[in-house]
């Protein structure tokens, strides 16, 4: 199918493809070749392994911030996840592989992530199987250039390939972290070839938007924040009725129909919110 809805009530996804290690990503071939759209509900908890591996026609999936697993792999060789990615807020573990080849520039990592794994497993074997003595773990994020904001209030632990990678994992990223562990991360040995720096939040969100349009208008939607040094300016944004406007994450409305929506725009994790009614007109057509 092009586009897939899974209804609300469903949980969990199960995946076909075998849960072992010899079942590596870039061996893997796409169940889904011609889906370009995935919609998942609002109740949905868990993804599987290798879930979306190299289906490279997915253009759009949203994932609600009630998942709380991802599996690995999930999204390796995909192109659909955007450049500033925001993982689900009830996420509780977070494997760097699940975005092996599709790594954004900068990713946000919520407050319930409790443990960070930055392994993958690779063969590189010629023939394709799998043998010990040519297989192994290595870490995902080494020198990539990534920025990486961390916004639990405890350290997660974190599990990286060996030893042997601790002078090179991390070294080219800038994580932000609470102000209160700047110290801390950099003590801790997989963190310390990081630049580490304090995060700090948008306190003052303002709306810049007019509060009317018409039918068929397209229009990008903008706000103006404080202090205007924030090192988190990330702000989502949602519409009460997309029937009336509906709305990316970025900020692009499309007006459908005559009515009024509640636009709200919230930093990261939803720690600060504003919210705006818009008005949606027909056009006039003509007078008697």
């Amino acid at each position: 199918p092009i586009v897939i809805i899974l209804r609300d009530g469903v949980e969990n996804i199960t995946s076909t493809r075998p849960n072992y290690t010899s079942d590596t990503p870039d061996r893997v071939e796409t169940e889904l070749k011609n889906t370009k759209s995935i919609v998942l509900p609002k109740t949905i908890k868990s993804l599987p392994r290798l879930f979306l591996a190299n289906s490279t026609k997915i253009q759009t999936m949203n994932l609600p911030d009630s998942i709380k697993s991802i599996g690995e792999y999930a999204f390796v060789g995909t192109t659909f996840l955007p450049k500033e990615f925001y993982l689900p807020k009830s996420l509780e573990k977070f494997d760097f592989n699940i975005l092996c080849n599709s790594l954004p520039n900068v990713l946000f990592i919520p407050e319930n992530v409790s443990r960070i794994t930055n392994t993958e497993h690779y063969d590189n074997n010629s023939g394709g199987s799998w043998y010990p003595d040519r297989a192994g773990d290595r870490p995902v994020i080494s020198t990539e250039t990534m920025e990486i904001h961390i916004k639990s209030k405890n350290i997660p632990s974190l599990s990286v390939a060996s030893t042997s990678y601790s002078s090179s994992v991390f070294q080219n990223c800038t994580i932000y972290v609470p102000s209160d562990l700047v110290d801390s991360y950099k003590e801790k040995a997989y963190y310390k070839n990081a630049t580490i720096l304090p995060e700090k939040e948008i306190t003052e969100l303002t709306f810049n938007t007019n509060e009317a349009y018409y039918v068929g208008e397209n229009f990008q939607l903008s706000a103006s924040y404080l202090p205007s040094d924030a090192t988190d300016k990330l702000i989502l944004w949602s519409s009460s009725d997309n029937e009336v406007i509906s709305i990316t994450k970025e900020g692009k409305a499309h007006c459908h129909k005559y009515g009024k929506a509640t636009i709200t725009a919230s930093t990261s994790y939803g720690k600060l919110s504003e919210k705006v009614d818009i008005y949606v007109y027909e056009p006039t057509t003509g007078v008697e």
